[in-house]
Parts: C-alpha cells; structure tokens; sequence
C-alpha cells in the first residue's frame, strides 16, 4: 500500500505532514501557489500510479492520510471528499484495474 502520507502543502499541519509552516494546512487553502498544491498532489500520485502498477506486491494507494476537515471548508460528507480527490482517483483508477484506490479515514467517515 502507498500512503499519501504528505501531501504538498500539508493536508493537517502536523509534523508527520511536512508543513512548510508549522500548524498550517495549505493544501486545500484559497490562495495556491501555480501548480496548486491539489494538482501537485495528483501528478504525484499519478507518477506513482504509473511507475508501480505491475508491481505484484501493490495492493493500493491511500491517497491522502489524516486530512484536517478545515482543508475542505464544506466537508460535511464522504461525497464531497471523493469530488475533491476526484483527480486521484482518476490516476490511480486509470494505470490498471488490479490496482485498488482507498480513502483516508477522514473521507470514509466525514
């Protein structure tokens, strides 16, 4: 499984997130640096998708780990969540059908 475990911007603010400004979400923020950080995030996890698709020990991608619901203003439902990784799941879905996308917890239960 690969785990989107630091998604460019940060997707909580945490250490374990990389923020370039600690406690600081910007992933999901309004002003975006160009690529924005979700485009970031998709040609990343595209990258990835493409190189290990047949790879036999791949079983899937997380594609974002412990998101902040703050980086999504109006994340009130897993529906709202899928839209916004739309692109991930478009990448990931499109090197292979043995290849399996899987939410982060935050999306499974928001």
């Amino acid at each position: 499984m690969l785990d989107m475990h630091a998604a460019p911007g940060s997707q909580n603010g945490m250490d374990n997130s990389a923020p370039a400004q600690p406690g600081k979400a910007l992933w999901g923020a309004a002003s975006q640096p160009t690529p924005s950080y979700p485009d970031q995030t998709v040609a990343f996890i595209g990258a990835l998708a493409a190189r290990y698709a047949n790879a036999p020990a791949l079983i899937g991608f997380t594609l974002m780990s412990s998101p902040q619901v703050h980086i999504w203003p109006s994340l009130s439902n897993r529906d709202h969540c899928i839209r916004r990784l739309g692109g991930t799941i478009a990448c990931v879905r499109r090197v292979g059908a043995h290849v399996a996308d899987m939410l982060t917890e935050a999306c499974a239960h928001g």
